[in-house]
């Protein structure tokens, strides 16, 4: 498979965002996205933005699939995007949808 940009935008954070380049289908995050975005749902979002990319570095270390993350300006376009909402929930988009 293909690498797809994907971007990861995390409600209140207003500067930023996480850029990832996926080894899977676009919406493949989005079951552990729900859960680690409920799991830190409470923490100040600049907070979860960080606890995000510790997460892939982990998972990078352990030679996980969480590759090739950085952080890109906030208005930055990849081909798909999730939003991890202050509420805990998760939405997804597709470039095409926005």
């Amino acid at each position: 498979m293909n690498n797809t940009p994907v971007t990861f935008k995390i409600e209140g954070v207003k500067y930023a965002k996480i850029y990832h380049q996926m080894n899977r289908p676009p919406d493949g995050w989005l079951g552990w996205l729900q859960e680690f975005n409920h799991q830190h749902q409470h923490e100040q979002p600049a907070a979860k933005m960080a606890q995000l990319l510790r997460h892939s570095v982990q998972w990078e270390a352990l030679g996980g699939e969480f590759k090739y993350f950085g952080v890109v300006p906030y208005h930055h376009r990849g081909c798909h995007e999730y939003i991890l909402h202050e509420n805990g929930s998760v939405s997804f988009f597709s470039i095409d949808d926005l």
